[in-house]
């Protein structure tokens, strides 16, 4: 669950800004400010405004865009050319998208400690596939 306030406030809207936008009373955004559930679409449109991809699912919690890339909550940056080149390091690696995951969630199931896996290398995924 997000908050409202802090979405609000990231986005650069003071109460009388984000009541003009929403089309609702000060009184409603300071009702949403202490508790009450703003609608799923004010929620939403909060998130997009502000970068946040927490609501495509919980795999994407504590993402975000920023600027031209995406930033994960470990505070590391994927860019567009990352996701492009992954095509061809899977293609170079005989491995599908399928068998990456497995191969991922496989080392994490083992290595519950280790935070997240190693970076996808050549060397890694043609090591894996071997085995």
């Amino acid at each position: 669950m997000l908050d409202f306030t802090g979405l609000r406030l990231s986005a650069g809207l003071d109460r009388k800004k984000a009541a003009a936008l929403f089309r609702v009373t000060e009184r409603t955004i300071k009702a949403w400010d202490t508790g009450k559930t703003p609608p799923t679409s004010v929620t939403l449109y909060l998130q997009a405004i502000t970068g946040k991809l927490d609501h495509l699912g919980p795999d994407w919690r504590g993402f975000r865009f920023s600027e031209n890339c995406i930033e994960s909550p470990e505070g590391e940056f994927v860019y567009a050319w990352e996701i492009r080149a992954m095509r061809y390091l899977l293609a170079a690696a005989g491995l599908s998208h399928t068998q990456l995951k497995n191969i991922l969630t496989q080392d994490t199931n083992q290595n519950p400690k280790q935070a997240a896996p190693e970076p996808l290398c050549f060397a890694y995924a043609s090591k894996r596939k071997r085995r």
